[in-house]
């Protein structure tokens, strides 16, 4: 049933106040007790089967760059569900617009999306765009980003029509670069992230911390922007202060892209290591243009997906905590020897298709509970992807 009940916007947001990202690894759900109405751990009181089900409905998703592979997947791998139970996914290009975002709440209630699956980066969005959801009654969840305050954390688990949350375990993302660094001997690094309180600094917090625990030296986390070539010009006056730096990390493939036009000209090297591989980077990564690459963790997108339309199914997934869902997805480092394997079956592909996760959802089985998806991100990797296609 479609719920259309809009609500004026007006919020006067503070960006100092947002917090840069937790230190270390996230736990798989928090704790805590819930007021979510018709929630299941794995029981319910009709069979699926005996039910009908509703189609037809509208999925909101904003995309921060539409018509890019990192953002695109998102709304890809929505569809494999919404395809499949006559429901459509409704896109919204925030045109690399950080306002946007928070923008992105009140347009997608007012356009009549009865679930939404946000993008919503940064805590002071998701103070305010939660609220708009759940005003409206319209059951959203997170993907890919979720608020790092716990105070706002717990006091979004208690909305009514949150549905819950998979988000990147970035400072996972960070750590596996850095130590990729690390075992390739670097020394002196320079790292590049986005702007200060989006929740993708937690990849450069990752990276330092491991960085300089085996005794490397960063001597800069710059939040120059990877747009209109900003970081381009950035990324040679650092060498020129510092020219003893030996490698570069970029929390997006962008960073070390725009990097490269500059280190391809110096007289010694300068190895590149990157987050968010896709089509364009990997064959950089043979070629030996970058030494390091990992992604992958859109592979959240099933579990937001599916937490979401469990909700609207009147079946929100809850916790051992009784509390909805926040997850965190794990990502893979992408290597010569597995690059043919990710370029099959992540690129040219997507790992699982709809009869390989039709199990999350409750309509299909009753007895899904959040153990079913801490199990499917437990096993994700390439390996066990490559070993379920070619078994």
């Amino acid at each position: 049933m479609k719920k259309i009940l809009a609500m004026i916007l007006a919020v006067c947001m503070v960006f100092a106040l947002c917090a840069c990202g937790e230190s270390s690894q996230p736990a798989a759900a928090s704790s805590g007790g819930s007021s979510t109405p018709a929630a299941s751990s794995g029981d319910s009181s009709a069979p699926a089967e005996t039910q009908e089900w509703d189609s037809g409905r509208t999925i909101g998703m904003n995309l921060f760059v539409a018509g890019t592979p990192t953002f695109e997947i998102f709304a890809q791998l929505t569809r494999v569900f919404t395809d499949a139970l006559g429901d459509t996914v409704e896109t919204f290009n925030d045109q690399q617009d950080i306002n946007q975002v928070q923008a992105d709440a009140e347009t997608m209630v007012n356009f009549g999306c009865d679930g939404v699956i946000w993008w919503g980066v940064m805590d002071p969005f998701f103070q305010v765009g939660s609220p708009t959801y759940n005003n409206a009654g319209v059951y959203f969840a997170f993907n890919d980003c979720a608020p790092m305050g716990e105070e706002l954390r717990a006091e979004i688990q208690d909305m009514e029509y949150f549905a819950g949350s998979c988000s990147s375990n970035n400072y996972l993302l960070g750590t596996q670069m850095g130590e990729a660094a690390v075992a390739d001997g670097c020394k002196v690094a320079l790292i590049f992230a986005n702007e200060i309180g989006s929740t993708v600094v937690d990849r450069a917090n990752g990276f330092k911390e491991v960085f300089e625990a085996a005794g490397g030296k960063v001597v800069e986390v710059s939040h120059v922007s990877a747009a209109g070539g900003e970081h381009i010009e950035a990324t040679r006056n650092f060498l020129a202060t510092y020219p003893e730096i030996d490698c570069i990390y970029g929390v997006s493939v962008d960073y070390i892209t725009g990097a490269s036009t500059i280190t391809a000209g110096l007289d010694h090297e300068v190895k590149l290591y990157g987050t968010d591989v896709n089509a364009e980077v990997l064959p950089r990564l043979l070629d030996g243009t970058f030494a390091g690459l990992n992604g992958g963790h859109w592979c959240g997108t099933y579990i937001s997906a599916a937490l979401l339309l469990n909700a609207m199914d009147g079946h929100t997934i809850l916790g051992a905590d009784g509390k909805p869902l926040y997850l965190y997805a794990p990502s893979v480092v992408v290597t010569p020897e597995n690059a043919d394997s990710y370029q099959k079956y992540f690129i040219d592909d997507i790992p699982y298709h709809y009869e390989d996760v039709a199990y999350m959802l409750y309509r299909n089985n009753p007895d899904v509970s959040y153990k079913d998806y801490e199990d499917f991100l437990a096993n994700y990797s390439v390996e066990s992807v490559v070993a379920m296609r070619e078994g």
